[in-house]
């Protein structure tokens, strides 16, 4: 009921904003995405005639689960060639295939012709690692997400990357959702779904962007936390914080799993040893 008052509400807004002065996100949403709330309403009404009638937990087995986690990893694919055309137009991603290329050739800079040393200032360097007197380069970011695609590169198109670890990490989330309700399939379904069906997720996982690594990894340190065993939280410690800080930037990734281990620790009997 709560969703469908709250699409019910959102629809209301969006007609509002019709006759309203508004920036380049409402503009989006009138001009690209205003079908998309017909639509969500549509399934919320639906869902609630359906959970009235059949009065039953929503549950998906382990088989579907699975084939839901590839279909997601094809969509990603196929949406970076059908709907990216396979271009990389943010310089985020052009930092990670362009470091990619750079260790897949088995150097950690690519070294600038003589001749554009001296005017390296007129390339493009943004985002590039800052030094003085250039005589290679290498983007600023850690090398991480760019190692990643060079390992996948090594047996597979590199573009496989990001839709790998966005099926990973729906399956990840499935694991989890399992070991914190195990007596039952609904809480873990719905966790999967949200995921599975989240625009931005799916959107990430055709990009080359650190994003979907960040995701894989953050789920992967909550698995090994939940496995509740001392060389399962050795793991979780490197991959909580090293594996994900490296990814692409310091800033962008605190080692923010340290609560967790404190807190369940402090007033959990099970993990108090």
């Amino acid at each position: 009921m709560f969703a469908q008052v709250s699409l019910a509400l959102l629809l209301v807004f969006r007609i509002g904003a019709v006759f309203a002065n508004y920036g380049i996100t409402p503009a989006f949403l009138n001009l690209q995405d205003r079908w998309l709330v017909l639509v969500g309403l549509a399934v919320a009404v639906l869902s609630g005639v359906a959970g009235w009638k059949l009065r039953r937990p929503l549950g998906l087995s382990a088989t579907v689960v699975a084939a839901i986690a590839l279909c997601a990893c094809v969509i990603c694919y196929l949406g970076h060639y059908a709907l990216l055309l396979g271009y990389d137009l943010s310089r985020d991603e052009q930092m990670a295939v362009f470091d990619a290329r750079i260790y897949a050739a088995g150097r950690l800079a690519w070294p600038l012709p003589p001749a554009w040393q001296p005017d390296a200032a007129m390339l493009n360097l943004l985002f590039m690692l800052p030094v003085t007197k250039p005589v290679a380069w290498v983007s600023g970011y850690l090398p991480g997400n760019a190692m990643i695609r060079v390992l996948i590169g090594a047996v597979a198109d590199p573009a496989l990357t990001s839709p790998l670890l966005t099926g990973g990490s729906l399956l990840l989330l499935w694991s989890c959702a399992r070991k914190l309700w195990p007596g039952e399939r609904e809480p873990a379904t719905v966790a999967f779904l949200l995921l599975a069906c989240s625009a931005q997720v799916l959107l990430m996982g055709m990009t080359a962007y650190a994003m979907p690594a960040h995701l894989f990894f953050n789920l992967l340190w909550l698995r090994l936390f939940l496995a509740n065993r001392r060389i399962a939280d050795l793991g979780a410690s490197d991959v909580g914080h090293g594996l994900p800080c490296s990814c692409s930037a310091m800033l962008r990734s605190p080692p923010s799993g340290s609560p967790g281990p404190l807190t369940s620790m402090r007033w959990s009997p099970d993990r108090s040893r």
